[in-house]
């Protein structure tokens, strides 16, 4: 054996003695041991609440005996018990189906819970219940519960089988609750899922029946069972063994106020006796006890016909206002006379009384539609509008019912009636609130009888006829409205040629008034001139005589022009008509050369053109401006009338008057007078004599 290297020696000693200067090292710390993993109910129940509550693993292998996932309730049964389990938060990933049903062989993973009775299986905090389904298998044995120990905490959660009478019937969302009661005790059946009115199992109501189901434990605060509630997951896990319908006729038959009193023998069916005052195959049969309507469901397709005895026997139900009997089983009497319906007051509230009952009513219809295989009337009488139902198929004709008549309606009268739901326990059935209203059920059409036909002015014809003047009244003021903006259109076209038209007679009048007038007397002016020029120096006189005339043309073209331009400026025919012109001028000649004037003008004038207007105005301006200068006139009256088929114009003075035959030369005012009524086609007169004053009168023949 080779001795250690030196080196290796001292490294193993350094180390020897480092390790005896260290102190002891602790002893390893050990955990508890894990709880085992529960795999029996019997184990899960047998746990306290303290242990159920530390969430211990559990996975369980049974069969699946009730699962109602809208409630999330679920229970699953092995060799050793029944334990609840929470189906809210459930995890598939294992198996090929996301649902259960009962008869599935599965295993559930999850943990423990304390539960309020006792321990069941729950979801790991924030996981799932791990679920695996392995297949189907039957459901286990039933065990019988004892009638005289229904509280049997040994059987929670198990798959029993318990007796009893059904004593009521009742519908809930998503579940029905029956009412059981064995003699001793009484406790319910849960049946899961949607009832509708027409699918209850009333038939099981009075029937002795062997019903199978999971235990289920109500309980108090201090987790102690208080009451059993059988949870059934099917109809047909409910066996009757006796329906007890064949003794039912031998009892006495009740009133209808005495259905639903108590009696002493188990809840069964009930026999009632009556008439029969309408049927509706496969649906309702009614009938008159002692004078109280009774409703009977049934899906019978043969019913009696009214007025018929009928006995009949089923299970009173509440309905609404009253009471109705169903799953009826009846005998048919002799045939009577026909029932008579009653009455009905449609003057104030309907009564409850009147559900069911075989009632006749007149009013008016307003409406009527078909609705599938049924006729809906909509009718009113006083304060009431209600509606009516007829079965009618395809083939059923029906008489001609004109809207707004007025009818005799015969039918049963359905009170509606506004349900009541508890707030303080809203899981009960729902009561009867206050009284809507009511409908009739016809029997056939002979239950509609035409009193008085509809008067002509129906509302259907009255909105009609209202429809039609409102459209014609909306079209007259549419047509109005387009008629006055077109007329405005139109007026303001016409208002402008009408402007172009007056601008075009002013030029003409205008270019008229210069060629007449200025041109003209310029144009004699300058003869006169030319005529003074050449004899200035042979004929003085004659030369002098001419410049003179030459002058006065000047003047007369001077005054012609000033008044040409003035009535340009003052526009007095734009702005007025030919009296107010002559008016207006009188005013400004008394202002101006205080002219006794008076003026006798009618009004109003016939229209004239603007042409014959202005020939008529200068000739009035020419004639007071010559009676007040040249006559020298103390009075002058001017005179303006239509009569005759013509305008006359007329202007008098009592001034010095003169000689027309020898009316002096350049006397060019009367000339141009006439001149003036020539063209606008009227007649120029002129009477005077020196020292007798002058009248000049114009008359303008006027157009038909």
């Amino acid at each position: 054996m080779n001795p250690l290297p030196p080196l290796l020696t001292g490294l193993l000693l350094l180390s020897s003695l480092a390790s005896a200067q260290q102190p002891p090292a602790a002893p390893p710390v050990t955990s508890p041991p894990a709880p085992e993993l529960i795999r029996t109910v019997r184990a899960l129940r047998a746990l306290t609440p303290e242990d159920a509550s530390e969430s211990r693993s559990v996975r369980l292998t049974g069969t699946i005996t009730y699962y109602d996932p809208d409630r999330f309730l679920a229970f699953v049964q092995d060799d050793s018990g029944g334990v609840y389990f929470n189906c809210r938060h459930l995890d598939f990933r294992g198996s090929e189906t996301a649902q259960l049903r009962p008869g599935d062989r599965v295993e559930l993973s999850g943990v423990s819970d304390a539960g309020s009775f006792a321990p069941y299986l729950n979801r790991p905090p924030g996981g799932f219940i791990q679920v695996r389904v392995l297949g189907r298998s039957s459901l286990p044995a039933p065990v019988p519960i004892n009638p005289r120990r229904l509280l049997d905490p040994a059987l929670d959660a198990l798959w029993v089988e318990a007796s009893g009478v059904v004593r009521q019937i009742q519908r809930y969302p998503n579940r029905l609750m029956l009412e059981i009661t064995n003699g001793t005790d009484d406790f319910t059946i849960a049946l899961p899922g949607e009832w509708p009115a027409n699918k209850l199992p009333h038939h099981l109501q009075g029937s002795h029946i062997l019903a199978r189901g999971v235990f289920g434990s109500l309980t108090d605060d201090n987790r102690r069972l208080i009451r059993l509630r059988l949870y059934t997951p099917a109809i047909h896990y409910i066996e009757v063994i006796d329906d007890g319908a064949k003794n039912a006729f031998n009892f006495p038959p009740l009133k209808v106020s005495e259905l639903l009193q108590y009696r002493a023998e188990p809840a069964s069916r009930v026999h009632v006796r009556g008439t029969a005052t309408a049927a509706f195959p496969g649906r309702a049969l009614y009938l008159r006890v002692d004078g109280v309507p009774l409703q009977i469901i049934t899906n019978e397709p043969s019913l009696p016909l009214p007025g018929q005895k009928v006995d009949a026997v089923g299970f009173p139900v509440p309905s609404g206002v009253t009471v109705s009997l169903h799953t009826p089983t009846l005998r048919i009497g002799p045939s009577g006379p026909p029932p008579t319906p009653l009455p009905l007051p449609v003057t104030g509230p309907i009564e409850a009384r009147w559900q069911g009952e075989l009632v006749q009513v007149e009013a008016r219809l307003i409406d009527q539609f078909r609705n599938g295989e049924e006729m809906i009337f909509l009718a009113s009488s006083g304060a009431q509008t209600f509606p009516l139902r007829l079965a009618a198929p395809a083939g059923l004709r029906l008489p001609d019912l004109p809207l707004q008549g007025w009818f005799q309606f015969t039918g049963i009268c359905l009170v509606d009636q506004e349900p009541y739901q508890n707030p303080v326990q809203p899981w009960l059935q729902p009561a009867a609130g206050p009284i809507r209203g009511f409908s009739l059920l016809l029997r056939g059409p002979a239950d509609l009888v035409l009193l008085r036909h509809p008067p002509f002015w129906t509302t259907g014809r009255i909105l009609a006829a209202g429809s039609a003047l409102a459209f014609a009244l909306a079209m007259a003021f549419l047509w109005v409205f387009l008629l006055r903006r077109k007329v405005a259109q139109q007026t303001t076209v016409i208002a402008s040629q009408i402007e172009a038209e007056r601008v075009g007679e002013e030029r003409a009048r205008i270019a008229r008034e210069l060629h007449d007038t200025l041109e003209q007397e310029l144009a004699g002016i300058g003869l006169q001139l030319d005529l003074a020029l050449s004899r200035a120096s042979q004929q003085p006189e004659r030369a002098r005589g001419a410049i003179d005339l030459a002058l006065r043309m000047l003047r007369r073209t001077q005054q012609e022009t000033r008044r040409s331009i003035q009535d340009l400026r003052s526009g007095l025919l734009e702005r007025t008509r030919l009296g107010d012109a002559l008016r207006l001028s009188i005013d400004r000649l008394r202002e101006e050369q205080n002219a006794p004037i008076e003026a006798d003008i009618d009004d109003p004038l016939p229209a004239l053109p603007v042409t014959a207007e202005h020939n008529l105005l200068r000739i009035g301006q020419e004639a007071l401006n010559n009676a007040q200068q040249h006559g020298r006139a103390r009075h002058i009256h001017l005179t303006l009338r239509s009569y005759g088929g013509a305008l006359e114009l007329g202007i008098e003075d009592d001034g010095a008057g003169f000689d027309p035959s020898a009316s002096p030369p350049g006397h060019f005012g009367l000339q141009g007078m006439r001149e003036r009524a020539i063209k606008m086609g009227a007649t120029f007169q002129i009477e005077t004599r020196p020292g007798a004053g002058t009248r000049i009168t114009v008359r303008l023949p006027l157009s038909p």
